[in-house]
């Protein structure tokens, strides 16, 4: 009976890391530590307009993003035209709190556009889950 237990207890904490790990996004998609001076300098960079989504690990709305709203292809063809920055403010660190701070934020997601002249369009912030079609009408928006 006593190695039946463990197996199961392994079994079920196995069952839980693979359940959390798909709550996470994967580190190959976003960035930490970003300054306000990096940035700035990346959407200045930009011949295109930018979009950047700002998200932590463990948060559904952004995982959803990241599994719908992305990967739509409407969207993806949109996303064309814009370069696009991942920020990862999981680590809620000073430089987090600064970037947030600065474009009067709270949390993750949300989703900031800059246009073609570097112009950042605060009345375009998109907060929370987004749906395909908002976010497609959104992009041709922005010019």
């Amino acid at each position: 009976m006593n190695m039946v237990s463990k197996f199961f207890g392994v079994l079920m904490l196995i069952m839980a890391l693979l359940m959390l790990s798909r709550l996470l996004p994967s580190g190959a998609e976003g960035d930490k530590g970003y300054s306000i001076a990096r940035l700035t300098q990346e959407v200045k960079a930009s011949s295109k307009p930018v979009i950047i989504d700002i998200y932590k690990a463990g948060c559904a709305s952004c995982k959803e993003l990241e599994e719908i709203t992305f990967p739509n292809e409407k969207v993806k063809e949109q996303l064309k035209r814009f370069t696009f920055i991942h920020i990862d403010v999981t680590d809620y660190t000073d430089e987090d709190k600064s970037l947030l701070k600065k474009y009067q934020l709270f949390g993750a997601p949300n989703i900031l556009f800059f246009d073609r002249e570097n112009r950042y369009l605060p009345a375009k912030t998109l907060t929370g889950f987004i749906a395909p079609e908002v976010m497609e009408a959104q992009l041709q928006s922005i010019k």
